[in-house]
């Protein structure tokens, strides 16, 4: 268990762009139950 804390997770800047696609592109299909629509990280 510690051993796993140990270990950094980093994103690549290309998996960054993506995921930021991935949101812009579902702001429209996620419930208004969520709140407003997450920002671009």
């Amino acid at each position: 268990d510690t051993l796993n804390n140990l270990i950094p997770f980093v994103l690549s800047k290309s998996s960054w762009k993506e995921i930021g696609i991935e949101m812009e592109n579902n702001k429209k299909n996620m419930p208004l139950d969520f709140g407003r629509p997450s920002r671009n990280i």
